[in-house]
């Protein structure tokens, strides 16, 4: 599994190299998004963990509980701007259409594990807002 991980992790460089990626999101079983700045990024193995490293921070997740992992374009800025909001502050605070409160969340993955498929507006403290498109 490491050296199929590992060609994936080598094509999807290459693809990178043609075009402007902005983010890469890792997906686990579990369905947790974690989203991490493509800007200098290098992916490297240390037993069974993944080791993803950008300019501005880095993360390792386990091989075993990888789902999928994909590159985000510039451009649709979703996911971009979701981040930012919540790498502002600790917290975002997501509302329906509606204007219901559906929760206070730390990440995109536990928003998308907590929350039925839908449109949704974040806001963090600072006020700043986003709209996220959520799918299942």
């Amino acid at each position: 599994m490491k050296r199929l991980l590992l060609s994936v992790v080598i094509a999807a460089t290459a693809i990178m190299a043609r075009a402007e990626y902005t983010t890469m999101t890792f997906t686990t079983t579990d369905n947790q998004a974690t989203v991490i700045s493509a800007s200098a990024l290098t992916i490297t193995f240390s037993g069974k963990i993944l080791i993803a490293e950008s300019a501005d921070s880095q993360i390792a997740l386990p091989l075993d509980l990888m789902a999928s992992m994909h590159f985000s374009e510039g451009g649709d800025g979703e996911l971009s701007a979701i981040n930012t909001i919540l790498s502002d502050t600790a917290t975002a605070d997501v509302y329906t259409l509606d204007g219901i409160h559906a929760g206070r969340f730390t990440s995109v993955g536990e928003m998308h594990s907590q929350l039925p498929a839908g449109i949704y507006i974040i806001r963090n403290s600072k006020g700043e807002t986003s709209k996220l498109i959520l799918t299942k």
